[in-house]
């Protein structure tokens, strides 16, 4: 017969999300705490990884709408456009980063519309994304060493929501 679990620790598993599972965290018995301890922990670990990889997404995909913004032939700052945007990257993400600067200014004008059409898109989704996935509230410290919510998780979230362009 399976033994029932204390009252405290029933009601918090069937809360929802991961505030539920941060609760659970901090309780010490049982092998249904440590079960919900590791998935909170891959689930953080998850979530850290996505993120991650959409600020790059981000950071890339800027870079692309600004550069399609500017001429390619102006000299801003003593480089080019180009020259800047190239110099921001290394690696692999260099030549991704020269394969679709090529897509954006290469012979096909009409081509290099829809590229910067396309970036602005992932852009826009990626930074949907952001928003979305928030989890803690933004803080900052005021100027007297107090720290202050500047807007919480949800009112995050809703921001990224109201923000996306909404044509349908």
């Amino acid at each position: 017969m399976r033994e029932q679990a204390p009252q405290e620790e029933t009601t918090v598993i069937e809360c929802h999300g991961l505030k539920a599972l941060s609760i659970v965290a901090a309780h010490e018995e049982g092998s249904e705490i440590q079960r919900l301890r590791e998935k909170l922990s891959r689930t953080e670990a998850a979530l850290n990884a996505v993120q991650k990889f959409s600020d790059n997404k981000e950071r890339f995909y800027s870079y692309l709408v600004w550069l399609a913004r500017h001429d390619p032939n102006d000299v801003l700052g003593g480089r080019a456009p180009i020259d800047h945007v190239l110099n921001c990257f290394t690696g692999n993400e260099r030549d991704d980063m020269l394969k679709e600067i090529h897509l954006l200014f290469g012979p096909q004008v009409a081509h290099g519309q829809f590229h910067h059409g396309f970036n602005s898109g992932m852009l826009a989704a990626i930074r949907l994304y952001n928003g979305l996935a928030t989890r803690d509230d933004e803080v900052t410290e005021d100027g007297n060493g107090s720290l202050v919510v500047e807007a919480t998780a949800k009112e995050q979230r809703d921001m990224a929501l109201a923000s996306f362009p909404n044509h349908w």
